[in-house]
């Protein structure tokens, strides 16, 4: 007998404004299946899945579950009718516990109906060990690492009961161990009867995960079948309308001609970062790497001053100098990106073109010359290809890599030496993906020296020159991507040198 689906999308439409967002576009989703959708940044993937939870209406078309036509006036009724979607961006209660955020509006109550905190952590625990799920239910939430906050994320909506879950970007931030338990999880979920709709740019979870995969394009469905169908070449050309390759690393770095910029010796953060030294030349991309919890992004953030002065020396130029804080790296010439875009990166009530001008709104002089801001930021548009409706939308309006493209110009308008980037190109497309490692060539090109900080190995391969791996804290091994190959950059993250 032939399975029918749980909700079939017939013909969705949609228009904001004059753009057109989806096309006609017709899926059916099966029960206990994985089904991926892949497109890139402003494919319609986003806009889809909100179609289904109610946050948008469809201007025309039809979404029946188990065969009845449904309209969904806001996500409540999608919750309600057994929809629920795991966004990238986290939407937790940071000083609350595990327990809370979970139960949140459904707390168990004692006889004489005051909140049974010890019965709820209980019960959360004993749902979090069912989905194997490692958090102890009585911790906060700020107290966890981004990738274990994502895993409450999930667990919140995984304990609604949905049937229909959707997983946008849910591995984006989470350790080579932590990915693990996410995808024991999903097989679980799977295996239970639930359907997962899962977005990722990954392609290794598109093979290990997936049942079945839709291409979305342009906001049209450019094609679908079962995942063994599908290989890297044919995903990365149908998404794109052409093939592309990322391997950018065809030049080696002349250190022999290269000036030292910046040297850091014996930096020390409490017990995240242990006594780790490194330089970095005028013109060079030099990566850390590492697994979740290593101590790479700290680095950054302690280069930056965000954690106030911390124990080491930092020299420029060959000049010794302090960092306490932000405004003082600033004014040293160095530039942070950091790993969390919606938290730290972008100003959300503000424009596109404030949003790249706030970093240089100090060369404005006293009264700030609105028409040499507006030429600034437009320049930036075009240097960076940033795709928006106009400079005065709302930088919240456009997806995740033009976000990062223009956080990337606010920095370079300023001509800084040294470029710290957090994780630049989590949670984005490959064609943004392949617009910023350009980007980065050519910044370099010109004689920005830019450390990069990224958990990807095949981004460190194509990009950088020279790559520093940590693990516990420390700096374990170096490595040329030249001449270095995807597993011995695995190896060392996990092993050591």
């Amino acid at each position: 007998m032939d399975v029918k689906p749980i909700i079939e999308l017939k013909n969705i439409t949609k228009t904001f404004g004059g753009t057109l967002a989806l096309d006609n576009v017709s899926i059916n989703i099966y029960p206990g299946e994985i089904h991926s959708f892949v497109g890139v940044n402003g494919a319609g993937k986003s806009t889809l899945m909100k179609i289904m939870l109610g946050v948008y209406p469809c201007d025309s078309g039809q979404i029946l579950i188990d065969g009845a036509e449904t309209h969904f006036r806001n996500p409540e009724e999608a919750i309600t009718n057994g929809i629920a979607m795991v966004y990238q961006e986290l939407n937790l209660f940071p000083k609350m516990t595990i327990y809370e955020n979970i139960l949140m509006g459904r707390f168990l109550k004692s006889k004489l109906g005051l909140v049974d905190r010890k019965a709820g952590i209980l019960k959360c625990q004993e749902f979090l060990d069912s989905i194997g799920i490692p958090l102890n239910a009585g911790a906060h939430v700020d107290e966890l690492s981004l990738a274990r906050q994502q895993l409450v994320e999930i667990a919140k909506n995984v304990y609604q009961g949905p049937k229909i879950l959707i997983l946008d970007e849910p591995s984006s931030s989470l350790s080579y161990d932590e990915q693990k338990i996410l995808h024991d999880i999903i097989k679980k979920l799977k295996i239970k009867g639930l359907s997962i709709l899962f977005i990722t740019h990954k392609m290794e979870e598109l093979e290990q995960l997936s049942d079945r995969i839709t291409i979305l394009r342009d906001g049209k469905k450019i094609s679908e079948g079962p995942a063994g169908e599908y290989n890297l070449s044919r995903i990365t050309l149908e998404m794109l309308g052409q093939d592309i390759n990322f391997n950018i690393n065809t030049e080696a770095f002349d250190y022999a001609e290269a000036a030292e910029i910046m040297r850091v010796e014996h930096l020390s953060c409490g017990k995240l970062v242990k006594d780790v030294s490194f330089s970095l030349n005028k013109g060079e991309i030099l990566a850390i790497t590492g697994l979740v919890g290593c101590g790479k992004s700290e680095v950054a953030r302690s280069l930056f001053g965000i954690y106030g002065k911390t124990p080491g020396r930092v020299t420029i130029n060959g000049g010794s100098i302090e960092i306490g804080k932000p405004a003082e790296a600033i004014k040293h010439s160095i530039a942070y990106m950091p790993i969390s875009r919606k938290d730290e990166g972008i100003f959300a009530n503000f424009d596109v073109t404030k949003n790249i001008s706030v970093a240089v709104l100090d060369q404005f002089k006293i009264l700030i010359n609105r028409r040499k801001e507006e030429r600034t930021a437009e320049q930036c548009r075009k240097d960076f290809n940033i795709k928006a409706a106009s400079m005065s939308a709302m930088i919240g309006s456009l997806s995740g890599g033009n976000q990062q493209k223009a956080i990337l110009a606010r920095w370079v308008s300023r001509s800084e030496q040294i470029l710290l980037l957090d994780e630049p190109t989590r949670g984005i497309d490959v064609g943004a993906k392949q617009e910023i490692y350009m980007k980065l060539r050519q910044l370099s090109g010109e004689g920005m020296s830019i450390l990069l900080i990224s958990s990807e190995i095949e981004e460190i391969l194509g990009v950088a020159h020279r790559i520093l791996v940590m693990r516990h804290g420390e700096i374990v091994s170096e490595l040329s991507p030249r001449t270095t190959t995807r597993a011995e950059v695995l190896h060392s993250m996990m092993a050591g040198a």
